[in-house]
């Protein structure tokens, strides 16, 4: 979407915005509301370590295999041919790596577990995966946790990481040699990282996202910090 389209086509694009783009508002407050869950349980805790672990492994599993059945079991993928103006072929990489937006032609459509597709399955099977990377990290965490530094000081400033991330890509220098570019990306990532953890903490955006997060607080209660107590 553009700001003509907000003017243009002002339904479609708050459709693609919060719907049914790549990355819509709407489903993505799933991982928001899952990550502030998170942030109030004892992660140091090795039982919640193996349940978040395990809940992740079986909700990926569940996912992928219900999409699975959905469509080759039940008919989905021949209703997707049916539906759509793709061939076998076509359907098949749509399945693999994702269309660039949703179709809407079917329901059947929303059976599909592909990367932002942004459907119930393929959200489920990415904040499985989420889940359980977290939880395998955080098991492994007790026995080398020196060795995690760079994850640990990348995981505290991952939006400022990746829109220094995004501003890189938009220079498209990456095409001929991407793996070069990645490790390069990855490098001075988890370099920078580092260095302004341990001398400041906070991300930089992070800092400023919190700053802006505490003043709206302070102006809503009224200049209080907490809430009353009974």
């Amino acid at each position: 979407p553009t700001l003509t389209t907000v003017l243009t086509e002002p339904g479609a694009t708050a459709s693609q915005l919060l719907l049914t783009g790549t990355y819509p508002a709407l489903p993505y407050m799933t991982y928001l509301l899952v990550g502030m869950g998170l942030g109030r349980l004892n992660l140091r805790k090795q039982e919640v370590q193996i349940r978040l672990l395990v809940i992740g492994v079986g909700m990926a599993i569940f996912a992928q295999a219900t999409s699975y059945f959905l469509l080759y079991a039940f008919g989905g993928y021949q209703r997707l041919l049916d539906a759509s103006s793709f061939g076998e072929e076509e359907l098949a990489e749509v399945l693999i790596w994702g269309p660039d937006s949703l179709p809407t032609s079917t329901v059947w459509w929303l059976a599909i577990a592909t990367p932002h597709t942004n459907t119930p399955l393929a959200i489920a099977a990415s904040l499985g995966v989420a889940l359980a990377v977290l939880g395998a990290f955080l098991l492994i965490a007790r026995k080398v946790e020196a060795w995690l530094l760079p994850l640990a000081a990348m995981g505290v400033m991952t939006l400022t990481l990746y829109t220094a991330h995004l501003v890189g890509l938009s220079f498209e220098l990456h095409y001929d040699q991407p793996y070069l570019w990645f490790l390069i990306h990855v490098t001075l990532a988890a370099l920078f990282a580092v260095a302004w953890y341990r001398a400041l903490g906070q991300g930089p955006l992070e800092r400023v996202i919190g700053l802006s997060v505490k003043g709206t607080r302070r102006l809503v209660l009224g200049g209080t910090t907490g809430t009353s107590r009974r």
